[in-house]
């Protein structure tokens, strides 16, 4: 399993600082503590107050006046960095920022600074490092901030990213767990980096079973196409897989927009048109078409001209069939009805006709009880629809394809608790 590392962003705070008139008299912090001179002062305050007004050019005239006072000290250098970093993450000049910010850290005169502006100091500078991708720096100043107190899971998952890519597998994963962890007391979903960063060591491990466990997770919250691509190719490739099981993973790949291989298209088609499901048959042809992944010519025109015509026809054929249906004495047209159903999105008829053929009784009411779970599903009715896909039962195949609609229903359920709280907060950029 593999996945591109890793997405970070940056933290809303950077941009909520705020500078204040440089003294250049002695702070209060220590009595042995450097205080800036006069002739780089003068020019910082300049700096300031035109930054303030965002009067830039002025800012930064100023700002080239401090660094042009000669023969200049450790702490005098430090201050100028400090509004430089603060000019330039106002103007989202990120590389400035960044540059200035690392050189604030590593200054000699960086112990002379009050706890809560090293503090402040470190996490700008572990913010804007992991930025740039600057991962050496990232770890200094993480590593900093640690002795200084818990580090946050912001903190925490840019560190574990910091140790991915410099690959040290093993601090990685660790750190990743801890900012898995410092989520899990206030029940947010764990950071999206973090997992990718477990899954990855997992599988660079050789540990199959954990990535998959991560990976699962990594869906449940994040949902990407290709987190589902990657969790229904793995379902396709178990032992003892039918045509059925099949197909109802690729309604689930349908569903999810997952990442699919151009050969899917036809062959989800195939196994649709082949068990009399023409409508199901043409839902993926055009999915494929509509992405691009095929084309309509040679065999796939062929099967979208032989799904076309059977669709008609199963389709003037619907009222009899279901009347047929609802004659017969077992279950198992019923089941066949509910199952072509599918195919037309007419996901309540699907329950209607699926309940039917369990009430008369079919060979396997797995597969009743799969369709219905997954119509209910469609329609949102998820704590219905998870009690349907309960009693699914059988082969591994069978019910590693009712997992996976399971996890879906839960992402679902997930998504639609957390709107009203994320439609409460204000945007952040």
């Amino acid at each position: 399993m593999k996945r591109h590392l890793l997405r970070t962003a940056f933290i809303a705070a950077l941009l909520c600082g705020s500078a204040t008139a440089i003294s250049t008299v002695p702070y209060a912090y220590a009595a042995k503590e450097p205080h800036v001179s006069r002739a780089v002062g003068e020019p910082l305050n300049e700096a300031i107050k035109a930054a303030q007004k965002s009067n830039w050019a002025a800012a930064h005239a100023a700002l080239q006046k401090a660094e042009s006072v000669p023969k200049i000290s450790a702490f005098d250098q430090l201050k100028i960095n400090q509004i430089k970093a603060f000019i330039a993450v106002q103007q989202k000049d990120f590389a400035t920022a960044t540059t200035a910010y690392e050189a604030v850290i590593a200054s000699p005169a960086f112990g002379t600074l009050d706890p809560a502006q090293q503090q402040q100091s470190l996490h700008n500078a572990l913010l804007l490092s992991t930025n740039a991708h600057h991962w050496p720096q990232v770890i200094d100043a993480a590593e900093r901030l640690q002795k200084m107190g818990p580090l946050d899971s912001t903190a925490l998952t840019n560190l574990a990213v910091a140790y991915y890519n410099q690959k040290d597998m093993t601090k990685a994963k660790a750190t990743a767990e801890q900012a898995i962890t410092a989520v899990e007391a206030a029940k947010q979903p764990p950071p999206e980096a973090a997992l990718q960063i477990i899954m990855s060591a997992d599988a660079s491990s050789n540990d199959e079973a954990g990535a998959l466990k991560t990976l699962e997770q990594l869906t449940l919250y994040y949902g990407t196409s290709d987190d589902w691509g990657q969790l229904i190719d793995n379902a396709l490739g178990t032992s003892g897989i039918t045509e059925l099981d099949a197909l109802y993973l690729y309604r689930l790949r349908y569903l999810t927009h997952a990442v699919t291989a151009p050969d899917d298209y036809t062959i989800s088609a195939r196994i649709a048109d082949k068990r009399g499901y023409p409508a199901e048959a043409l839902q993926y042809l055009q999915q494929g078409l509509n992405t691009n992944k095929i084309s309509d010519s040679g065999k796939v025109a062929q099967l979208l001209a032989k799904a076309t015509h059977e669709k008609s026809e199963d389709e003037r054929s619907l009222p009899q069939i279901t009347l047929a249906a609802q004659k017969a004495s077992d279950g198992k047209q019923e089941l066949a009805l509910a199952e072509d159903y599918w195919g037309y999105k007419r996901y309540a008829d699907a329950v209607t006709a699926g309940k039917a053929a369990l009430a008369k009784g079919v060979k396997d009411p797995s597969e009743a009880h799969f369709i219905v779970g997954i119509a209910l599903a469609a329609q949102g009715q998820y704590a219905q629809a998870d009690q349907e896909l309960a009693q699914v039962d059988g082969a591994p195949a069978r019910a590693r394809a009712a997992a996976l609609w399971k996890l879906w229903i839960k992402s679902k359920e997930q998504s639609a608790a957390a709107a009203p709280a994320a439609s409460a907060q204000p945007a952040q950029h």
